[in-house]
């Protein structure tokens, strides 16, 4: 990669961090209250430094902006390029009317997604598990059993970036 693709792969990352700050401007965290493009970043942070690619790393910025703001996959198709906008896609989830099917629903979606977009999943399960300290104890209970089952269910080949993660997940929540 020579010098301009390095910059502009750079350049979109910080443009997708201040287009996600910019998007997630008021909401905030559920039990901590934090303004919410915290996650994304902590996100964006963990695939990162688990190697991810620029279009990871900008993805993992946006991942949320679809499902909880009124950005369009189009719009970030123009904003940041095909591959984002794919990886933003893969990771958005359907409004679920049964919340109880949801763990099953994750797992198929997992399962089928890019290796890519899987990285990212994962990575967001593990910032969500991090915030069991500042959550009521019956949403620690209910994420947790829906966590297991998910890492329980999830295809044989995960990478080792994968593993990784998930063995992260699983000791971050063993305590709970």
């Amino acid at each position: 990669m020579g010098f301009k693709e390095y910059a502009d792969n750079d350049e979109k990352v910080s443009r997708a961090k201040d287009f996600a700050i910019d998007k997630h401007a008021g909401q905030v965290r559920k039990f901590d209250l934090k303004p919410y493009h915290i996650h994304p970043e902590k996100v964006a942070d963990i695939v990162k430094s688990h190697g991810g690619s620029e279009e990871e790393i900008t993805a993992a910025w946006l991942h949320d902006t679809v499902e909880d703001t009124d950005v369009t996959l189009e719009q970030l198709t123009e904003l940041f390029g095909s591959v984002v906008s794919g990886l933003v896609g893969e990771l958005t989830s359907p409004a679920l009317k049964d919340k109880s099917k949801k763990g099953e629903m994750l797992v198929g979606k997992m399962n089928a997604m890019s290796s890519p977009a899987l990285t990212i999943k994962l990575a967001d399960r593990l910032h969500n598990v991090s915030d069991f300290p500042t959550a009521p104890k019956n949403f620690v209970r209910g994420y947790k059993k829906e966590t297991e089952f998910i890492i329980n269910n999830l295809k044989d080949e995960l990478t080792t970036v994968q593993k990784k993660i998930v063995d992260d997940i699983i000791n971050t929540i063993k305590d709970y």
